[in-house]
């Protein structure tokens, strides 16, 4: 591995996003980073991919995860041999819930309100980040680097730890799959895979190895629980004709929000993401077209398929909405989509929206540039899920 001397900010910048970027919450040099689960196999594929281009200050985090790399070869080899055929026989014990929605709508939120249900399943941030040994390296790695993890994510202030359900995409980026999420090793770089947003113009025998490497976690997580599973990925909003293949009678959650909030605070979480977990010190020179490149391709994925879903296995919920009156969409999330009885859940939602009440939301200041270019580049989302005139104040 070669290091490149760079001349760059170790502070991000702020004038190609457009947003003023709130503060982000600091990772200690010590964390565990996003790429600490993969093997030594699909790190080294990944750092070549981008020509070995890691700054000079960025050596410490390479470093770490060079030697996080030589343990998962093993772990995942020994969780192969014991429990890869068992899970590939067992059938899926439910139809997966997939949360669909752009990145900074609630997603995260929403994931969480539906995880209090204790007859579903959501994959947790170790198995996502050790997506092939977390059967086999939990109980060693987990209570030995609980304390490594900083105690707020990078961007926003919801809690961090190796038990909170986390996106199956990040599996899919340890796996070595191909996913967006790579752009973040190397963001001052071109993002690669833009097209495993909506999967619209991947080869078909790439389309099948992806399928492959999302059903093997699937059925390791459906063999570990035995329950049916709620998956969220920002990515899967372009993907429900696939997803479909893969679950034909999967149901699916789609959460919007206003355009003028969600797209500041994904400029604010790539850079955040990037700060924390890049290879080379992010400049955010190509963050704000990633942004609007990927809300693009996001939706155009999503309103080709939607069609192929009936109101029982597809339900739209605004943002605004869920946060307002919280319980009453809950209600009518469970009664639409047959997800079983509502009162199961109350009780332990009840008890969320209770703690969640001192939660505070990050701010962030627009440009005006950046707010007519949502108005021009969103229009088509602000007409479709109802936010009309006037919501960039709102």
């Amino acid at each position: 591995m070669t290091s490149t001397d760079s001349k760059e900010s170790a502070t991000p910048s702020n004038d190609a996003s457009g947003v003023n970027l709130a503060p982000f919450n600091p990772t200690p040099w010590y964390s565990p980073r996003i790429w600490s689960g993969m093997s030594v196999e699909v790190w080294g594929k990944l750092v070549a991919e981008y020509r070995h281009q890691v700054s000079r200050q960025r050596l410490h985090i390479a470093t770490g995860v060079y030697m996080c790399s030589a343990l998962p070869p093993i772990t995942n080899a020994i969780q192969k041999f014991l429990f890869a055929k068992k899970a590939e026989e067992l059938p899926l014990a439910g139809d997966p819930i997939f949360v669909l929605g752009h990145w900074r709508t609630g997603t995260t939120y929403l994931h969480e309100l539906l995880a209090l249900d204790e007859r579903f399943e959501s994959p947790t941030t170790f198995q996502c980040f050790h997506p092939l040994a977390f059967m086999t390296a939990g109980w060693l790695v987990k209570p030995l680097t609980s304390f490594l993890l900083p105690k707020h994510r990078p961007m926003d202030n919801m809690g961090m730890g190796w038990d909170a359900p986390q996106e199956d995409e990040f599996a899919l980026l340890t796996m070595g799959l191909p996913t967006t999420y790579r752009r973040i090793a190397f963001p001052n770089r071109v993002a690669r895979h833009m097209d495993y947003l909506h999967m619209g113009h991947v080869p078909p025998n790439e389309i099948e190895d992806w399928k492959a490497g999302l059903m093997k976690f699937v059925k390791y997580l459906n063999y570990y629980y035995r329950k049916p599973l709620i998956l969220k990925s920002p990515p899967h909003t372009g993907r429900i004709k696939v997803l479909l293949e893969m679950f034909p009678n999967a149901k699916f959650v789609h959460i919007s929000r206003n355009p003028f909030k969600f797209i500041p605070s994904t400029i604010h979480m790539w850079a955040a993401l990037d700060n924390a977990n890049a290879m080379q010190n992010p400049t955010n020179e190509n963050l704000r077209d990633f942004v609007f490149t990927s809300f693009e391709r996001l939706y155009q994925g999503y309103n080709r398929d939607r069609h192929l879903l009936g109101p029982h296995n597809l339900i739209d919920v605004r943002f605004e909405d869920l946060v307002s009156n919280t319980e009453s969409v809950m209600k009518e999330m469970y009664q639409q989509l047959d997800l079983g009885d509502y009162a199961k859940i109350e009780p332990a939602l009840k008890a969320r929206l209770e703690k969640d009440r001192s939660y505070k939301k990050n701010k962030h200041e627009l440009s005006k540039e950046l707010s007519e270019e949502i108005e021009s580049r969103c229009a088509e989302y602000i007409e479709q899920f109802g936010y009309g005139v006037g919501t960039a104040a709102a």
